[in-house]
């Protein structure tokens, strides 16, 4: 491992150094002691000697400087050879770490040996997490200030704490950092009083997880950054020999294949119903969700919780947009649970109909979506099944020409709407959505019912159509999204 001129000023903190250092990369592999202030020697050695040796135009007394080229740390001390032994010491100290570190990974042990053998160097709680929140270690000698509670949940609960990401969320730039930042960068949450370095790990260019140094025994200084980027080059190996099937798992991979529209093998989706435990199942819903937030770290919570408090669905993402698969058997016990879930949080669902075929799935997210978008959208839970006629009209008018066979009435309704500022041919859609019901038709339109048998005699009055010819009653529905298309 090659140090830094950050590194050994921290490592040899006792002697109260002052530092000049405007370089300070990672490039120092030895040491030797120097006496002659015009040698210049290797980059990476750290020469030491007397200041005034080293500097006489500047130093005059028997400090001890170490200097690599135009950085410098001066030494508290006139004992040239224990501050060499000291860097030494160093040396050996860091090259022990990484070597340990990187066989650890290469050996793919877990993430838990990769944070306890890196607890020595930081002296500061660390924790790792996936890109879902489940924790995949934490330090047990220390803990981070927090709110006083995080840690505990993390370590009895295997989850980082969904509210931890609300508070992130309150500042767009660590918001954007967390995702897309691929370096390890100061982070600070004032609300917490917590400071740390972050650095989030990816894998095929998306995040995979994120770990976190904490400042709490010791403070976070450069020399920090640069080790947690060892540490990162050693989570980056380590993910090179696992199984990361989890991030990209065959269920997701084939699922988004079918929803481009790609072939598949029957054997490979019987393989994946085998993993997800729906062998015998004969049918399935599916949800997808209205995401009130920007940016992906929202659905990552959302996908976390999911996979916490409604186990039975499989849940994962597709540009941008979560989707869970439901075994329409699930769906009775399941509902209760899923309709208090949105109630608790800020998102809203939209469901399909059953579907049984996989290749139906793009059919099934777009009958979601078409849910959602007819839903109040703060309704928490909407299905297309309740919003049938709605989707039914509107794929219709958008796959039909008219070529003027729009019923003639709607032309006659609205221009008197126009001439008296009226809703007519609003009421005539709603009374004709709702079966001709009277209580349903007033309570949607939010009149009185007196006054939608008022509106039913005028429009009687205003257009010759028998509303009891079910035909008639089809023809006019159908003409409503047509003449919206006009």
């Amino acid at each position: 491992m090659k140090l830094s001129m950050f590194i050994l000023a921290d490592w040899l903190e006792k002697y109260k150094p002052t530092i000049s250092i405007t370089g300070g990369l990672p490039v120092l592999s030895g040491a030797r002691i120097c006496s002659d202030c015009s040698f210049d020697g290797d980059d990476s050695v750290l020469l030491i000697g007397r200041a005034a040796d080293l500097f006489p135009e500047k130093y005059q007394g028997e400090q001890v400087i170490c200097k690599n080229k135009e950085d410098w740390i001066l030494i508290d001390s006139i004992n040239v050879n224990e501050v060499l032994n000291d860097v030494l010491k160093a040396i050996e100290f860091y090259n022990d770490w990484e070597f340990n570190l990187k066989e650890a990974a290469f050996s793919n042990e877990s993430f838990q040996m990769l944070i306890d053998i890196s607890y020595p160097i930081f002296k500061n709680p660390i924790f790792m997490v996936d890109w879902f929140g489940k924790v995949l270690g934490l330090t047990t000698q220390s803990e981070a200030k927090m709110d006083g509670t995080v840690w505990n949940y993390m370590r009895t609960n295997g989850y980082l704490p969904a509210y931890v990401y609300d508070v992130v969320k309150m500042s767009s730039k660590q918001f954007r950092d967390i995702e897309n930042n691929k370096d390890v960068f100061y982070l600070e949450i004032p609300d917490f009083d917590y400071q740390c370095f972050h650095c989030t790990v990816f894998v095929e260019n998306k995040p995979y997880l994120n770990f976190e140094i904490s400042e709490n025994e010791t403070r976070l200084t450069e020399s920090t950054r640069q080790l947690a980027e060892i540490l990162r080059q050693a989570v980056v190996i380590k993910l090179r020999f696992s199984d990361t099937s989890a991030f990209n798992p065959s269920a997701q991979t084939l699922l988004s294949e079918i929803l481009y529209g790609k072939p598949y093998l029957q054997e490979a989706l019987n393989q994946v119903l085998f993993k997800l435990g729906w062998v015998h199942t004969k049918s399935w819903y599916l949800t997808t969700f209205l995401n009130p937030f920007s940016g992906g770290m929202s659905g990552m919570v959302l996908l976390q919780q999911l996979g916490r408090e409604l186990p039975k669905g499989y849940c994962f993402e597709w540009e941008s947009q979560i989707i869970m698969l439901m075994d329409c058997k699930d769906w009775e016990e399941f509902l209760p649970v899923f309709t208090i879930f949105l109630q608790d949080t800020s998102f809203s669902a939209g469901v399909s109909l059953p579907f049984s075929d996989f290749k139906d799935i793009p059919i099934a997210l777009k009958q979601a979506k078409a849910a959602l978008f007819y839903s109040k959208r703060d309704s928490g839970l909407s299905m297309i099944v309740d919003h049938a006629l709605d989707y039914i009209l509107n794929e219709f008018s958008q796959n039909f020409k008219s070529e003027g066979l729009i019923h003639p009435a709607l032309e006659t309704l609205e221009n008197y709407d126009l001439e008296n500022n009226s809703e007519l041919s609003k009421t005539l859609y709603v009374y004709l959505k709702n079966e001709r019901s009277m209580n349903v038709t007033a309570k949607a339109l939010f009149i009185h019912r007196n006054t939608l048998r008022y509106r039913l005699e005028q429009i009687g009055q205003l257009i010759n159509v028998d509303l009891d010819d079910s035909d008639i009653r089809m023809y006019l529905l159908l003409s409503y999204p047509m003449r919206c298309r006009k």
